[in-house]
């Protein structure tokens, strides 16, 4: 064992030594460095025609093509630069499809949409995995943002064409809605007094009971509220204890389908025609909504002119 050391030693001892003769030494001296930097080899000449390339592309190719920087590594110069990638905003803006022109195609376009976002949503209950949550709320977005835009647009045309608003006879703040009131009551007041003058109201019951009695209360009321004449046709011969003119002829009732009683009808005794305004014990106000109605529905108002 030791002999076969000294050999194996005495063999790379030779061998170094054989190089550095015949001046086959892998790592240059520092004197050939110097000249290497003082006087440019022929490999370094050549290297040259490297750095021509990059200077002839900038200039073929406009500066503001390039979006990154100059850089220059050993002995290889030119730019870099990079590629952006599309946004969220902008796929999504790739992927939506194109806005209808015809009321036909915008009618069919929200069907779609809304049929989507119904089917986005059902999946979403039934499977609440990332993804389908996600495209529901984007789909949910979308649709927002049709009637976010619709709201803001429609203000501006509202601004621009201020007749395109809401009716001023239908206002919204207070004082349009109290004065809109004061207006309508005064006019139903004036109805109410021009209907009077040949309609009257009569109360159909039984005199002594109490539903009949309460409605015949409610009658006292309207006539003093109205200045309308109204009746009790009692049913059972006996009188009511309100202060209303009790009548026993119930001849006007052969020819009218009685429901129920107590019962308001609204008599005219020239033309013998009656309408029902109500039945068991509306209050006043029910009253006079439901004579303005019928008298509008049957054309009163109109015919009374004609008298």
């Amino acid at each position: 064992m030791p002999i076969k050391k000294k050999k194996r030693e005495s063999f790379f001892k030779r061998l170094s030594t054989w190089f550095q003769k015949e001046g086959k030494n892998f790592r240059p001296s520092k004197e050939k460095k110097r000249k290497e930097k003082l006087e440019p080899s022929k490999k370094c000449r050549r290297s040259g025609g490297k750095n021509f390339l990059p200077l002839l592309i900038t200039c073929l190719v406009p500066v503001s093509s390039l979006l990154g920087g100059f850089y220059e590594e050993g002995s290889y110069q030119g730019f870099y630069f990079f590629e952006e990638k599309a946004t969220k905003e902008e796929k999504q803006k790739l992927n939506k499809p194109p806005l209808p022109q015809t009321p036909q195609e915008a009618l069919i376009f929200l069907k779609v949409e809304k049929e989507r976002l119904e089917a986005l949503q059902a999946l979403a209950i039934c499977n609440p995995t990332t993804e389908n949550l996600t495209n529901f709320f984007e789909q949910r977005n979308q649709m927002i943002d049709l009637a976010s835009n619709f709201a803001d647009q429609g203000m501006l045309s509202l601004l621009e064409r201020s007749d395109l608003g809401p009716d001023p006879k239908f206002p919204k703040n207070s004082f349009g809605i109290e004065f809109r009131k004061n207006l309508e009551q005064t006019q139903e007041k004036e109805t109410l007094e021009k209907l009077g003058e040949h309609f009257f109201l009569a109360i159909v019951g039984e005199g002594g009971e109490p539903w009949s009695e309460l409605a015949a209360s409610i009658g006292e009321t309207f006539a003093n509220a109205t200045k309308w004449t109204v009746r009790f046709l009692s049913l059972n011969g006996e009188k009511t204890s309100a202060d209303l003119k009790t009548e026993f002829n119930l001849s006007q009732l052969e020819t009218f389908p009685l429901q129920e009683t107590p019962s308001f009808l609204m008599i005219d005794p020239k033309r013998k025609t009656m309408i029902p305004v109500g039945s068991g014990v509306p209050s006043v106000s029910l009253l006079m909504e439901t004579i303005i109605e019928q008298a509008k529905h049957h054309v009163l108002l109109e015919n009374t002119d004609d008298r």
